[in-house]
């Protein structure tokens, strides 16, 4: 497909499946398709970062830019773009030596742009569940059940908080649930 945005569907579908190389090179063929036409879309940036930094896990590969770099440029372009700032986010709380934004103004940019970002506060729910602040995690969890409950994601911290707090019967109940 010569359409941007279905290469980047096509790239998207490759990365889930495991196919890293393939939907890198896809990407790229996707980044061309836009150069000529409006620019660069933060969209395809986004993933090809999201990619990197997953393949590579911050280490810069000979030939590709650099998952913190396209993140920036993304940025450029879109202030708000959720998905970079989320992406951002991973990145920050994985490299805790980058020191141009905390991980929490990251988040912080996200709820400016969208006080409602579920995405956002699930990011928020799942880190300070990785950082032990439970008390946090209850409070917002709480306000995702407000405004999402029947999401995957939010039920899927229920499971995980309950397991911490040591629920066992609570847990099984979740996960079991999530399973139909």
């Amino acid at each position: 497909p010569s359409d941007w945005l279905a290469l980047l569907a096509k790239a998207k579908c490759q990365r889930r499946a495991g196919m890293l190389p393939a939907a890198s090179q896809t990407l790229v063929a996707a980044d061309k398709a836009t150069k000529g036409k409006n620019g660069t879309e933060p969209d395809i940036l986004v993933e090809l970062a999201a990619l990197y930094f997953e393949s590579e896990r911050e280490i810069e590969a000979p030939g590709k830019r650099s998952a913190g770099n396209l993140l920036r440029e993304a940025l450029e372009i879109h202030k708000t773009h959720e998905d970079a700032l989320l992406t951002q986010f991973e990145l920050h709380r994985f490299n805790r030596r980058r020191v141009s934004k905390s991980p929490g103004e990251i988040l912080g940019e996200i709820f400016a742009a969208d006080p409602q970002s579920i995405r956002g506060l699930v990011a928020r729910a799942s880190a300070d569940l990785d950082d032990g602040k439970l008390m946090s995690v209850r409070e917002t969890v709480a306000r995702l059940d407000k405004l999402a409950p029947k999401r995957r994601d939010v039920r899927v911290l229920h499971a995980a908080l309950s397991w911490v707090e040591h629920d066992r019967d609570l847990t099984a109940s979740l996960l079991e649930d999530l399973l139909k």
